[in-house]
């Protein structure tokens, strides 16, 4: 889908993986170069250790390079998340409350943390810097579909997490699902549908008018 939550991070084994898997990233990251804009629907998939039932539910999100976002959680939203390079501010429009967090913050909640921002994969489309960030952990095709299981080696980037799990098409290198796997069991899947690449959006949508809202800033 070309773009993805927020990483920091280090190392691949890439010398474990064959040409022809290491050159279906290739097509991957290369397609993020090409993607200014983005909106689409997801529906997110929520399954931790202490319910027997996964939480679900649907949303949407617009991106706009480099680095602004929005996801809305809900039909009608019941929470919202806009985002920059400065940070995020969580929205919650039935209470009249908002959160401003930095990026960087380490008190999010896990569902919190998986939306972060659809930002740019790290290594600005190629492999080979792509390898330096990320450990894969493994690769596999299904038909169009590869699947490709990976982690941050930065220990504060992965600091509680199993892996991180990301689907996308092989021919388009667009993104299909985006999911979280903690090590306790946890785990937080994004599947999109509805995408469309480089539409224009306004600049109204990563603006929310928070007059009257009880706003807190961990910054403060």
């Amino acid at each position: 889908m070309g773009l993805a939550f927020i990483l920091n991070t280090a190392l691949s084994q890439a010398s474990t993986f064959s040409t022809e898997e290491l050159a279906q990233l290739r097509v991957m990251l290369e397609a993020q170069r090409s993607v200014h804009s983005l909106s689409a629907d997801f529906t997110q998939i929520r399954a931790l250790r202490t319910l027997r039932s996964p939480l679900l539910i649907k949303g949407k999100l617009w991106f706009q390079a480099p680095n602004e976002f929005r996801w809305e959680l809900g039909e009608p939203p019941k929470t919202i998340l806009l985002g920059n390079h400065e940070g995020m501010i969580i929205i919650h429009p039935s209470k009249n409350e908002a959160e401003k967090r930095p990026l960087s913050s380490s008190t999010g909640s896990f569902s919190d943390s998986s939306s972060l921002g659809m930002m740019r994969l790290p290594g600005e489309g190629t492999l080979e810097e792509f390898q330096k960030q990320m450990q894969v952990l493994s690769i596999k095709t299904s038909g169009s579909r590869c699947h490709v299981e990976m982690l941050p080696r930065d220990p504060a980037a992965a600091r509680g997490l199993a892996s991180i799990n990301f689907d996308f098409d092989r021919v388009t290198g667009h993104w299909l699902s985006f999911e979280l796997v903690t090590r306790e069991g946890s785990s937080l899947i994004n599947e999109f549908s509805n995408v469309q690449i480089n539409p224009k959006i306004p600049r109204e949508i990563f603006k929310y008018d928070l007059n009257g809202f009880k706003v807190t800033d961990e910054k403060e």
